[in-house]
């Protein structure tokens, strides 16, 4: 962001925003190039971590539901946890849906006979 005033108010909504460079007063035209370089590096960079967490999230709700349908599986069916992981594999590539997809659907009928 190419700015004519220094403002600490506005350089802080400007992070939140998610620009990755503030530039003030007087900027040489020669040093535009460089500049608009790093902030798109700096950018990428920031997507590719906000990618990874978001990632990293994901995989760990899909974990919980995995465990909660297998502390169910257990409780219901009276099996061991390996059994239990192992049926809801089977049944993921028997219906062709991820692991995450059968593990909710498995708390979710086993949660209406409660």
């Amino acid at each position: 962001m190419f700015v004519d005033e220094d403002n600490d108010v506005i350089v802080r909504e400007a992070i939140r925003s998610g620009v990755s460079g503030y530039i003030a007063r007087n900027t040489d035209p020669k040093r535009v190039r460089s500049i608009m370089q790093v902030a798109i590096a700096r950018f990428r960079e920031y997507q590719a971590l906000k990618d990874e967490l978001s990632k990293t999230r994901n995989e760990l709700e899909q974990g919980k539901l995995v465990q909660k349908a297998k502390a169910l599986l257990m409780k219901h069916k009276k099996v061991s946890e390996d059994e239990a992981h192992q049926a809801i594999q089977k049944l993921s590539m028997d219906q062709n849906k991820s692991v995450a997809d059968v593990a909710d659907n498995i708390i979710s009928v086993l949660e209406m006979n409660l």
